[in-house]
């Protein structure tokens, strides 16, 4: 099997298993599972917010956030995304994005308790969700050193791909032309279970 298949049967197979546990306790209880995940967030742009717009290969330091959240009542599962990119040197050309958005909100109002996740052995089970407002965070901090798309790969669990142009052959930032910095987020199948 190639790597990628590989990666790909490993990312398929928790939401094949969390689907066989639904269908099995399907008809025996009044709980109900729902998927919130499999979705792409692509090709976000950052706001200029300093400099001049153009990098000129001065890095630029970028830090990727992304984070799994939940409303207060736990009826609500949301993704923020955040992405900050400097230049290096003067005239330290600076951009940002940030954004809430929503995944998916239960029925009814009926609260979330639990997640398809893994427990504490690394086995994927339904873990109770605590009280805590964020499910968790992939943060990816680096340095741009080329024009090419930097791509991070299972950072979390819960995220599948987090992709971020940073210095591009021309402006990089302030219009979202192809030519931009930006960055796309990808998710796996999330599961969450509500009563």
């Amino acid at each position: 099997m190639s790597n990628t298949k590989r990666k790909y049967t490993v990312q398929l197979f928790p939401a094949l298993a969390a689907g066989l546990l639904v269908s099995a306790l399907g008809s025996t209880s009044h709980a109900t599972a729902q998927n919130a995940g499999s979705k792409s967030f692509l090709r976000l742009c950052p706001t200029h917010i300093g400099g001049d717009r153009e990098f000129k290969g001065h890095g630029p330091e970028v830090e990727a956030r992304v984070t799994l959240q939940r409303s207060p009542g736990n009826e609500e599962v949301a993704l923020d995304i955040f992405l900050h990119e400097k230049e290096t040197v003067s005239d330290f050309t600076e951009a940002e994005y940030a954004r809430t958005m929503s995944l998916a909100t239960s029925p009814s109002g009926h609260p979330y308790t639990q997640i398809w996740a893994p427990d504490g052995t690394g086995a994927f089970a339904w873990v109770t969700l605590g009280n805590a407002p964020t499910y968790g965070t992939a943060f990816v901090p680096y340095v741009d050193t080329d024009h090419a798309v930097d791509r991070f790969f299972n950072p979390q669990w819960w995220v599948s791909e987090i992709s971020v142009m940073g210095d591009t052959g021309g402006n990089d930032v302030g219009n979202c032309t192809a030519d931009d910095a930006y960055i796309s987020v990808r998710l796996p199948a999330i599961w969450f279970w509500y009563s």
